[in-house]
């Protein structure tokens, strides 16, 4: 990859040529990938996504990896370092051979292995990965869980922060509640708050 251009502050410009390695090329179609295109080549080499790559991943069980696959690969950066996190992730906690697909899926909705310890850290342990994917997409991350731990909700389960989260009801609002002498107050009860339009100010 060889780039042309320059900068004037902070903004700059130019053009760049990308070369594809014939040798690296007769090595994917001996694997299989016969016809790849240069969009894709760019983003193998963006990826580093080279013969020790495909090594790696024999060596980890992931054989016959098809063309969708290796483009989804590719597209979501999903290189030997991020690869090993996810790889040693599943080894620890015991989710087995994870199928590609799946992978690629956790890193498309954002869910990287720090998201899923972070939750085992907080005595979360065994989440399914359907789970951690539906956490993400409902916006709750470790964060949002810890602190309405701190407000004292220390026995919140996943599912009801998904519910919160779904219902608009935030940690300041709890703790706004809690504030004002509810501490006993359940958190199917602040769903039906928050359903009711009964905000804290309303019960000040």
């Amino acid at each position: 990859m060889t780039f042309n251009g320059f900068f004037e502050g902070k903004r700059g410009h130019g053009t760049y040529s990308f070369e594809e390695d014939p040798a690296f090329k007769t090595f994917l179609a001996q694997e299989g990938f016969s016809s790849i295109s240069e969009n894709l080549m760019i983003h193998l080499y963006f990826t580093n996504i080279n013969k020790a790559y495909f090594g790696f991943m024999k060596e980890n069980g992931y054989t016959g990896i098809t063309m969708n696959e290796l483009k989804d690969l590719a597209e979501e950066n999903m290189n030997q370092h991020v690869m090993t996190s996810y790889l040693e992730l599943f080894r620890k906690n015991n989710y087995g051979q994870v199928k590609l697909g799946r992978i690629v899926e956790l890193r498309e909705h954002g869910v990287n292995p720090s998201f899923i310890i972070q939750f085992h850290d907080m005595g979360y342990n065994d989440i399914p990965l359907d789970k951690a994917v539906e956490l993400r997409d409902h916006g709750v991350d470790p964060g949002f869980v810890a602190d309405m731990k701190k407000i004292g909700q220390r026995n919140i389960t996943l599912d009801e922060a998904i519910e919160l989260r779904d219902h608009g009801v935030s940690v300041e609002f709890v703790k706004e509640l809690t504030d004002m002498g509810y501490t006993n107050i359940s958190l199917g009860k602040a769903v039906e708050l928050v359903d009711h339009g009964v905000s804290a100010a309303f019960i000040r």
